[in-house]
């Protein structure tokens, strides 16, 4: 069968992995099908216009995995790509991580940034640690069977250290991963402080929140 007429690209030889490269980035907000993909504010996960994703298949596939993971230049947040969309040519990226950036900087470069991308195969999370912000956490019903769906849903990988939102009704909650199979922030394991969600069963410890204003009732 012939795919020439999906991607004219397909017959060339393929190059060695170009690891980085310039993008247009804007919040998630920006995206005009933003209702559809708001869950995603509270994620590590954008989206992307298919031109990328004709750019990566240029390269040998064996050097690169899907989902595809990459860091922003200046921020240490993991990235993953939730969709390529073909009706776009910037990024849209979660909030929470867009903020991270530097604002200045965004808006002299008019608003491009440099991303690397992330080939590793990182190791599976099999136990996560997470410490609340607020108690407020104690009101989502069977805590833990929610994070344990919203944390597989809306995070590809996660870094030891990090602080993150996962979405609840209409607004975020706030945790910080303390430890991910038994490897803290302190832990000298250099870039193995990133770990896999993707096809694992993880156990999640909830530690106690950081406010303690909370009262049990």
């Amino acid at each position: 069968m012939d795919f020439r007429y999906i991607q004219d690209n397909i017959d060339n030889p393929t190059v060695p992995l170009e690891s980085e490269f310039v993008i247009s980035a804007f919040p998630l907000a920006f995206y005009h099908m933003y209702d559809n993909f708001r869950y995603y504010e509270y994620s590590n996960k954008c989206i992307a216009p298919l031109t990328f994703l004709r750019q990566l298949s240029s390269f040998d596939e064996n050097t690169i995995k899907f989902p595809v993971h990459f860091t922003i230049s200046g921020c240490n947040e993991v990235l993953s790509i939730l969709e390529f969309k073909e009706d776009i040519d910037s990024f849209y990226i979660p909030n929470h991580v867009y903020e991270k950036l530097d604002t200045k900087e965004l808006e002299q470069s008019g608003f491009t940034v440099s991303i690397k991308l992330d080939t590793r195969e990182y190791e599976k999370a099999t136990c996560l640690v997470l410490k609340p912000f607020r108690s407020a956490f104690y009101s989502i019903p069977d805590v833990t069977k929610y994070l344990e769906i919203h944390f597989k849903k809306a995070y590809s990988c996660l870094r030891v250290g990090s602080i993150v939102p996962i979405c609840y009704r209409d607004h975020s909650l706030d945790f910080e991963v303390l430890a991910i199979n038994e490897v803290t922030h302190d832990s000298d394991s250099g870039n193995s402080l990133v770990y896999s969600l993707i096809e694992t069963e993880v156990e999640l410890v909830v530690d106690t929140p950081y406010d303690s204003d909370y009262v049990c009732s």
